[in-house]
C-alpha cells in the first residue's frame, strides 16, 4: 500500500469520502422530506437507494484507484446480488406511492434506474480491469 501524501488523499477520497457523501445526502433529504412534511415518508427506501448508489460509487473508485481489498469484494456482491432484489421491492412498493410526492417518484424513478446504471457501472469495471 501506498502511504505517501498522494496515497492517504487517494485512500480518503476512495474510502472515506463516498460514505460520508451519502450520509449527509440521506440526512439532508431526510430533514426535507420531515420539512415539507411528506405523508408515508420514504425514509428507509432512500436510505437503501443511496446506500446502493454510493456504494457503486466507492466500487468504482476502488476500482480504479486503489487497491482492491476483501471490503470491495464484499461490497460489490451486495451490489450484485442482493441490491436488485431491493430495489425490485422497492421500485414495487414506490410505483404504487408515486402519486404522493415528488419524493415518491424519484425515489421509484431512482430505483428503475439502478438497473442501467449498474450493470454499465460494472461494464466499465470489467473494461477497465482487462490488462492488454
Amino acid at each position: 500500500m501506498d502511504f505517501t501524501s498522494k496515497g492517504w488523499l487517494t485512500n480518503v477520497v476512495v474510502n472515506l469520502l463516498p460514505p460520508i457523501l451519502g450520509l449527509i445526502s440521506f440526512l439532508l433529504l431526510a430533514q426535507r422530506m420531515h420539512y415539507n412534511k411528506i405523508t408515508y415518508a420514504p425514509v428507509i427506501s432512500f436510505f437503501i437507494i443511496l446506500v446502493s448508489y454510493f456504494g457503486l460509487l466507492q466500487v468504482l473508485l476502488t476500482a480504479l484507484f486503489w487497491y482492491w481489498l476483501g471490503l470491495a469484494s464484499l461490497g460489490t456482491f451486495y451490489l450484485i446480488l442482493i441490491a436488485p432484489g431491493l430495489r425490485a421491492i422497492l421500485s414495487a412498493r414506490l410505483y404504487k406511492q408515486r402519486d404522493i410526492s415528488e419524493f415518491h417518484k424519484w425515489g421509484f424513478n431512482s430505483s428503475i434506474a439502478y438497473f442501467v446504471i449498474a450493470p454499465f457501472t460494472f461494464l466499465v469495471l470489467f473494461i477497465s480491469s482487462r490488462r492488454y
